[in-house]
């Protein structure tokens, strides 16, 4: 019933979905168990708290815990280049702070937290079951970057190359990676172009 809602949903850029399990059905089995617990005389003791407590936690319970369909994605030879009327030192230290609320984010998450290497001004990700560090964000020193440099960032989920000077600057995206969703039209590729150019270019282009 509720799948052409979606359908209208997904048709106008809004990315909703739903998983359909069958597996689902098997939880139906502890109905006349809570049929029972219920309707004994003591559930009806319990402070409203309570009642309303179990109510929250049964609600979100039932709620899907899958990510929607997508992939794990690298996309190369991007080549992607995007003009700003800025200096290419603005540039870098847009994308530093850009960076720096990421990493904000990133450690207000629940589970996740970044280190720090101070010498090497890198953001790592921290994970205790992988050997190598995913660099999740390099903080550069615009006051050392000359005209004539071609400054390459790289961290987990994107490579580009800095180029400009005191007037204009240029940021050649490389490549992309990342689990992209499948909702709506257009390839994977497109999409995660789309995803850069919205919380990156953009913010980049708006920062005063």
């Amino acid at each position: 019933m509720v799948q052409p809602l979606i359908d209208a949903l997904n048709h106008i850029g809004l990315p909703v979905h739903r998983t359909i399990d069958y597996t689902d059905y098997a939880a139906l089995v502890i109905l006349p168990i809570s049929y029972y617990v219920f309707n004994r005389s003591v559930v009806y003791s319990l402070k409203p708290i309570f009642l309303n407590a179990i109510i929250i936690f049964s609600s979100l319970a039932f709620m899907a815990t899958e990510m929607p369909p997508g992939e794990n994605a690298k996309f190369t030879n991007l080549n992607k280049n995007y003009t700003f009327n800025f200096s290419k030192r603005d540039l870098i230290a847009k994308l530093n702070m850009l960076q720096l609320e990421y990493v904000h984010d990133i450690n207000n998450y629940p589970g996740e937290k970044v280190d720090f290497d101070s010498k090497e001004n890198i953001f790592y990700l921290r994970d205790k079951y992988k050997p190598n560090k995913d660099t999740i964000a390099v903080l550069l020193d615009y006051e050392k970057v000359k005209d004539a440099d071609t400054v390459r960032l790289r961290t987990l989920h994107a490579e580009m190359n800095i180029s400009g000077n005191d007037a204009t600057s240029n940021l050649k995206l490389l490549s992309l990676k990342g689990y992209i969703k499948k909702a709506g039209k257009g390839s994977y590729e497109t999409k995660a172009i789309n995803y850069f150019e919205k919380y990156v270019i953009k913010r980049l282009k708006d920062y005063k």
